[in-house]
């Protein structure tokens, strides 16, 4: 009985109609997963811009551009407050195009 069920089959009957089917499926679902991925990238390469566009608008470098500078004592130490500045200290103003030595009055 199982033979008979077997060689009824839509195998046996029509194989060719049956692997044509499926190369159309195969078709389909590799077009699916390719525009799937293409898309995948683009969101993520838009995503690296925004990431790279708030990177670049928090850096240091781009800061001193604006016309701010950094003022460091002869220790390396950053200068925040006018309490950290001593009459007759030497600092180093670093600004977008180089540094400068300078001297408290």
């Amino acid at each position: 009985m199982q033979y008979k069920k077997v060689i009824n089959s839509k195998v046996f009957k029509d194989p060719i109609s049956m692997f044509a089917n499926r190369r159309l499926l195969l078709d389909k679902n590799t077009k699916n997963l390719c525009l799937n991925a293409k898309l995948e990238l683009k969101n993520k390469k838009l995503e690296l811009v925004k990431i790279a566009s708030n990177l670049d608008a928090l850096s240091p470098l781009k800061t001193l551009t604006r016309g701010y500078s950094i003022v460091e004592n002869k220790e390396g130490k950053i200068i925040k407050s006018t309490k950290d500045v001593k009459v007759k200290e030497d600092l180093l103003l670093t600004l977008s195009d180089g540094k400068v030595e300078v001297s408290v009055k």
